[in-house]
């Protein structure tokens, strides 16, 4: 059976075969001058592929980053400035059962936000499902101060009840200031199921 095989790939491979001996045949048939000619602009068109293909896009992405770098290291020393003029948050007495809204009153961000539930407690389906957790939205519509956005996030992260899930702030007036009002939207999830949350 190997044998069979072996004739079928030979009767397969044989055109390729010939077209190379007849290849070999007209390369040693050409003057030097010629052989010269088309081994030289195969090299050249072999050095284009390679530069085309491989070093031109590895060189076109190091440039953009290079171009990226800077931009990105700016952001970074901006969120750093932001980040400094706001107060370590720590845990605070009584900070696990306070209401989010009582937190965000005291953080001064009274009239800047708006609550949203995501999701509520529902009533236990049958079988063995755990009731799902408390969820929030609060959304902060106006320019509100980014000291105190930052100072209550810092302090919601900091406690063990609740997790941030997701925070989309921006700066509302495109100013360098760190300090300059935001606006967007944090996501807030009680991390005690079964159990009302803040």
């Amino acid at each position: 059976m190997n044998a069979g095989r072996l004739r079928l790939l030979a009767r397969v491979l044989d055109p390729a075969r010939q077209w190379v001996r007849e290849g070999a045949t007209r390369w040693r048939a050409l003057p030097a001058r010629d052989r010269f000619a088309v081994g030289t602009a195969a090299l050249v068109m072999a050095l284009a592929f390679l530069w085309l293909a491989l070093t031109r896009p590895a060189l076109d992405t190091v440039a953009q980053w290079r171009r990226d770098l800077p931009k990105l290291q700016a952001q970074s020393a901006e969120l750093d400035r932001i980040l400094a003029g706001v107060p370590v948050a720590g845990p605070r007495a009584g900070a696990e059962a306070e209401p989010l809204q009582a937190g965000l009153d005291r953080a001064g961000l009274q009239g800047f936000y708006k609550v949203h539930d995501i999701v509520a407690d529902a009533p236990a389906a049958t079988g063995s499902k755990p009731l799902p957790a408390k969820a929030w939205r609060i959304e902060f519509t106006g320019p509100a101060p980014a000291a105190q956005v930052f100072s209550w996030l810092l302090a919601v992260s900091a406690r063990s009840d609740l997790e941030v899930v997701r925070a989309d702030l921006e700066r509302v007036d495109g100013s360098a200031d760190p300090q300059g009002p935001v606006r967007g939207a944090v996501d807030l999830q009680s991390t005690q199921i079964n159990k009302d949350g803040p």
